[in-house]
């Protein structure tokens, strides 16, 4: 008898016909390093969702397939169905499987950062709608950040970043006011500010600070990220570094609770 697999792991694997019994074909082991196997799982199906690799009416491969798979245990693959049943892109119906929900909410952007290049990543798969570019005074906390003097003015960025076509975040990026001669003329409607700040700046960023809160949002930032006023939102405050602790940019992002979960991941000291 004769069978077709649809779906399987891989362009290479598309479309393939097997005679008898369907076997598994192999897939790429999950890299065991600092970024979580479940993480990189639930981002593999993501991908698959996205891409429609996997169809509405087909069901999803077996907790043992995807361990077979991608030589991972049970737990793995139910915490990266966890994630994926909790943003509504999936359903499981005992007896039958998983299958994908019939209707989804807007996908939840999941990260987990482990180095700058990690942080930037982000950025480039997303497109940037600019609402304000010009110079600002800033305010005191913030001047004293840049060691600006009295009535020196920072060069300020201002907008959504848009992924998915969801509006994830709403930004205030500031930067030295010499940067704006070669920033005014640049294209920062698609990927990462930071690489051209470096690029034609010369400043390398060394190393960033990060502070996490709850915040709620702002008027302005709730109507951009589709938020009512006073709603909750993750407000992320990043300050970045370059040599001598020379900073070439701070800025505060908001970020919509429901479209961006941020995952850490803490072991024993060895």
């Amino acid at each position: 008898m004769e069978k077709r697999l649809d779906m399987v792991s891989g362009d290479q694997y598309s479309n393939v016909i097997m005679s008898g019994q369907i076997t598994q074909p192999t897939a790429a082991k999950l890299e065991r390093g600092h970024i979580p196997l479940y993480y990189q799982l639930e981002k593999i199906l993501r991908d698959k969702i996205a891409s429609r690799e996997i169809a509405p009416e087909e069901s999803f491969p077996t907790e043992q397939e995807l361990c077979n798979q991608y030589g991972v245990s049970r737990a793995v693959v139910r915490q990266a169905f966890a994630a994926l049943l909790q943003d509504g892109l999936i359903s499981r119906i005992p007896g039958k499987g998983t299958f994908l929900a019939q209707q989804t909410r807007g996908h939840r952007i999941l990260h987990c950062f482990n180095s700058i290049e990690e942080l930037v990543e982000l950025s480039t798969q997303a497109t940037n709608v600019i609402r304000y570019k010009g110079l600002v005074t800033p305010s005191k906390q913030t001047a004293s950040l840049f060691t600006l003097g009295h009535g020196e003015k920072l060069y300020s960025l201002r907008g959504i970043r848009i992924i998915n076509n969801n509006p994830v975040c709403y930004f205030a990026i500031n930067l030295p006011a010499e940067f704006a001669g070669f920033l005014e003329d640049e294209n920062l409607e698609t990927g990462a500010i930071l690489p051209i700040v470096e690029k034609k700046s010369g400043l390398l960023v060394q190393r960033v600070r990060q502070t996490i809160t709850a915040a709620r949002a702002r008027k302005n930032v709730a109507r951009d990220v589709g938020l009512e006023e006073g709603d909750p939102v993750l407000q992320f405050e990043r300050v970045y570094y370059a040599a001598n602790d020379r900073v070439v940019e701070a800025g505060t992002s908001y970020f919509h609770p429901d479209r961006y979960h941020y995952v850490m991941e803490f072991s024993h000291k060895r």
